[in-house]
């Protein structure tokens, strides 16, 4: 895969804490080298190349690796998180999966727009674990139109509960995808640990949420995963909402360090419902989502 090498993972285990950060500027710089290699690999393939292009290949490529190599703990750390769900893969492989999308948030980080690499690669990290987990970590292997079904679902269920009030059940989920419902029933039965679109998961905060929310996301950009997006780069936006809902996303996203507070604990810190938290939290994040676009 090019900057990590599998047979190493006992050697990176050992080592990655002894490999030393990145300062705040030397991420700035290494993230300008890597951009216009990124820029150079996309205007110009297959070359040929300038003297000065060439310059900018080499330092593009160093500076590639040594944002990697410089982050590979980051790869170690997230992983770890993920030991309690994999059934079939092993910690090495988490971090060759982590490694992967690693390096993909490596060649997309834009160094201009103020945040520290390592919010925007955690993103890319925890996307390509959860994906390898999605496709690779199962028994029974699905078929790749299974896993783009399910993926499919993960975006439509909350669009279908928010219109209708209520769950889709199989035949409503099977239309969606275009797919016969008892291939639906066979794709569900099937995927690990996911058994049943009712049958609920729970935290330690006791908070539930419907088993078919933990497939792994699609989505190509972390300024739409709401968590990271809210936490790390809508903060400034929050001041433009309703007091109401600046005091969801405050709770929600800002009250944990390392993760989402649970509806409940949202809910008993304002008394109000569960309902009404969720309800201030989607207009709020519409709302945030809306000003940027037009920014």
């Amino acid at each position: 895969m090019g900057y990590i090498d599998t047979g190493s993972i006992d050697h990176i285990l050992n080592h990655a804490g002894r490999i030393p950060l990145l300062t705040a500027e030397e991420e700035i710089l290494l993230g300008r080298r890597v951009q216009a290699l990124m820029r150079l690999l996309e205007d110009k393939p297959d070359g040929p190349y300038t003297p000065a292009e060439q310059r900018t290949l080499r330092l593009g490529k160093r500076a590639k690796e040594r944002m990697v190599t410089a982050n590979i703990r980051l790869v170690i750390h997230v992983a770890k998180k993920y030991i309690h769900r994999i059934q079939t893969l092993t910690l090495a492989d988490l971090i060759q999966e982590g490694s992967i999308g690693l390096i993909r948030g490596v060649e997309k980080f834009d160094p201009e727009r103020g945040y520290k690499f390592s919010t925007f690669g955690y993103w890319w990290v925890r996307q390509g674990i959860s994906r390898a987990i999605t496709r690779d970590d199962r028994v029974i292997r699905l078929p790749i139109q299974a896993v783009e079904a399910l993926n499919k679902l993960r975006s439509f269920i909350p669009i279908f509960v928010h219109e209708h009030g209520r769950q889709p059940n199989y035949a409503e989920c099977a239309e969606h995808c275009e797919i016969a419902e008892h291939t639906m029933r066979e794709y569900i039965k099937h995927f690990q640990p996911v058994t049943s679109l009712n049958q609920r998961a729970r935290n330690n905060d006791d908070d539930a949420s419907m088993l078919i929310d933990i497939i792994a996301s699609e989505m190509e950009d972390p300024l739409d995963d709401s968590y990271w997006a809210v936490r790390h780069h809508l903060k400034p936006v929050m001041a433009t909402l309703p007091t109401d809902h600046q005091e969801v996303v405050q709770l929600r996203f800002f009250s944990q360090p390392d993760t989402l507070a649970s509806y409940k604990f949202v809910s008993d810190k304002l008394g109000v419902s569960r309902q009404a938290v969720q309800q201030r939290e989607k207009k709020a994040l519409r709302a945030m989502r809306l000003q940027l676009a037009s920014a």
